[in-house]
């Protein structure tokens, strides 16, 4: 939102929504001089720049640069089945803009507009919106696509980066790239032409990693290799087996666990189920890799049963369970000294006085009896005012779990066990609604 749509009272009409920015004032905006200076392909760095322009152009060109700061400052979701393009915030009823708020003739002038941006994120945004408004311009779903493997490849050749200076074409933005546009192959089919770019390069991509170790960056982008099966499963597996061997992860069971769960999903979708087993039977010694190295008896616990939790499934594994069952119960006795406790005070006197006063002139059967059955409960705008009022007060209570302890139960419980006992002669006196309430409790 620009400072002038804050500043100002009443609320002004949106550009796309209200009314449509034509392609005449997009053309004002000269946007390829003004983001050629732009390093960053991502849309993040793209909003920044745009938004910057609001005080230093003219009033008729706001229109079109308030337009493209609603482009580029959408939530994005690329694995997202449906929707993509997320609000950036929500608050109450209200929320940032998503595509589907733009006027059908907006997404026209921007469809047009779109393959003359230089850039390449913003090219790759402006298609894609107009593609995923319009499912019918298979037209930007091709031009989408061929942006996001343009500007993966314009990473790699060093020409652009992404955001934060992150030069690296297998990082997570170019991760986001790529998988964003196998979901527009995927929902196209794979039928474009330019889909088969985007397979030649998430397989060079793949193939990359592998053949330098670089096992970060191999796992990162053979999870959408493997998602949309571009390279044979069982290669992708054999590759991640391969890497685990290295003696470069032997210290980094984080590392070697990623990669055997990897292998086990590409043997997995290649239904060659022995070998699935065996990679994540082999996982499970990574979880004891990492209570093997923690000193804190919690963790160890922690990693120590979910080692266990992973061979409970598989035939074979009960000597090694009973093993690691057996050290998992002797660390458990270490946990609590571990453990440590904070408290705060609480001043509870107006609280009692209040009590007090409520039951003052009642017999303790009745007074209990009034407090159990709660004849006049609080509204709910009155809790709501307790609960504000002792956040004001006492802030440490929100982030600390409170636990109340039900001694009426136990009070009522002992009633009843008193009068099982008592003499005949004295029963008379008893007040027999505690029998029933006890008993209610008791269930």
């Amino acid at each position: 939102m620009c400072e002038e749509d804050a500043d100002n009272g009443e609320q002004q009409p949106k550009p796309g929504i209200d009314y449509i920015v034509t392609r005449e004032q997009l053309d004002l905006l000269d946007l390829n001089r003004t983001l050629a200076e732009v390093a960053s392909v991502e849309c993040f760095d793209v909003n920044r720049c745009v938004t910057d322009l609001g005080g230093e152009r003219p009033e008729e060109q706001l229109a079109g640069i308030r337009l493209l700061s609603g482009l580029t400052s959408y939530h994005f979701v690329p694995d997202h089945p449906t929707e993509p393009f997320k609000p950036m915030w929500t608050m109450g009823d209200g929320r940032s803009l998503v595509p589907t708020d733009l006027l059908k003739e907006q997404i026209d002038v921007i469809a047009e507009f779109a393959p003359t941006v230089s850039h390449l994120g913003l090219r790759a945004r402006l298609c894609d919106v107009s593609w995923f408004m319009q499912r019918r311009r298979r037209d930007m779903a091709e031009l989408a696509i061929a942006a996001y493997c343009e500007l993966v490849e314009a990473v790699r050749a060093g020409q652009a980066t992404f955001s934060f200076e992150n030069s690296s074409a297998w990082g997570i933005g170019a991760k986001n790239a790529l998988v964003r546009a196998a979901r527009i192959s995927h929902a196209t089919r794979w039928e474009l032409p330019v889909s088969q770019r985007l397979r030649d390069l998430l397989a060079e991509l793949v193939a990359n990693a592998y053949h330098e170790r670089r096992d970060d960056d191999f796992l990162r982008i053979a999870e959408v290799d493997l998602d949309h099966g571009i390279t044979p499963p069982t290669e992708v597996a054999a590759m991640a087996e391969a890497l685990v061997d290295g003696e470069r992860l032997t210290d980094n069971p984080d590392a070697r666990l990623s990669l055997w769960q990897l292998a086990a999903r590409g043997y997995h979708r290649a239904r060659d189920e022995e070998n699935a087993n065996r990679c994540i039977v082999a996982s499970a010694e990574c979880h004891v890799q990492k209570a093997d190295v923690e000193g804190s008896p919690i963790l160890e616990a922690a990693f120590l049963q979910n080692a266990i939790q992973v061979l409970r499934n598989f035939q074979n594994t009960r000597e090694r369970r009973d093993e690691l069952t057996a050290r998992l119960r002797d660390v458990q006795p270490r946990i609590q000294d571990e453990m440590g406790q904070f408290s705060t005070e609480i001043d509870l006197t107006e609280t009692v006085e209040h009590s007090v006063a409520v039951v003052r002139g009642h017999s303790w059967p009745v007074a209990l009896l009034s407090l159990v059955l709660c004849d006049e409960p609080p509204i709910p705008d009155e809790i709501r005012q307790t609960a504000n009022n002792h956040a004001q007060k006492f802030p440490l209570q929100g982030i600390m779990p409170m636990c109340k302890c039900t001694t009426f139960k136990v009070g009522l419980s002992s009633a009843l066990q008193e009068w099982a006992v008592m003499p005949l002669h004295k029963k008379s006196n008893f007040d027999t609604r505690w029998l029933s309430i006890a008993g209610f409790l008791d269930k």
